[in-house]
């Protein structure tokens, strides 16, 4: 089944997991995000892609949507790249050995912040002290297995996305619910996940690259000519 197809599917399901009875199998869900995760918490390098289809909802209907098209490059310990590039944001996010930078590539205005080396810590300052949440910060952060939390979870088996073979499992913790595609294999990767609440579901399309697209001058800021820079105000 297609991705589309299977996004249409478990909207048309509702919430899987309220009536969900869960039975022992060798794979669990939360063996199989752990694995996950632990993969991704292994890698010193690594770089993505992602296809985001954010979609407001009101009573099951969908009443607007947003596409917008992610780059990460991560760099451990210390740096990190995003771009975001949709209809509404045209941005690019630069944290690089304690020093983040954020450009509006729409208005030409870019701020700097100072913060922790490590990226979860500079990312947890950033979002407690200036509000400002990184996108896809559960595949960005080391030791978000340990972090997560659910009331339900559910291993459904194996599925494919794109002719690759994932383990297919689902959370639930209140009104949310969150499906996730992993490849099968030495490389449990997160291929594609979705998360669906009464007012919103989020699709994700993960597209995994070659490490070899790294380089080190991918996190260092220039400012071009036109760009100019503002004060960043603390939220706190």
């Amino acid at each position: 089944m297609g991705i589309t197809k299977k996004i249409i599917s478990i909207i048309g399901m509702g919430f899987l997991l309220i009536t969900t009875n869960l039975s022992a199998v060798d794979k669990t869900a939360k063996s199989v995000m752990m694995n996950a995760y632990n993969y991704i918490d292994g890698l010193e390098k690594y770089a993505f892609d992602a296809v985001v289809v954010d979609k407001s909802v009101d009573n099951s209907k969908v009443i607007g949507e947003y596409k917008h098209n992610i780059a990460v490059e991560v760099s451990r310990p210390n740096k990190l790249r995003v771009n975001i590039k949709g209809e509404f944001k045209d941005s690019s996010n630069y944290l690089n050995n304690g020093k983040f930078i954020m450009l509006d590539n729409k208005t030409g205005y870019y701020g700097e912040i100072e913060t922790p080396k490590d990226i979860n810590k500079a990312l947890d300052y950033i979002l407690y002290k200036y509000g400002i949440k990184a996108p896809l910060a559960t595949l960005i952060y080391t030791g978000m297995g340990k972090k997560a939390k659910f009331t339900r979870s559910k291993y459904f088996g194996i599925e494919n996305i794109s002719g690759v073979p994932c383990d297919y499992i689902a959370f639930r913790n209140g009104n949310r619910e969150i499906h996730i595609w992993v490849a099968t294999g030495d490389k449990p990767i997160i291929k594609y996940y979705t998360e669906i609440n009464k007012s919103y579901k989020i699709n994700t399309t993960v597209f995994w690259q070659d490490t070899l697209r790294i380089s080190d001058k991918d996190f260092v800021f220039k400012a071009s000519k036109g760009v100019s820079k503002i004060s960043v105000e603390s939220a706190k």
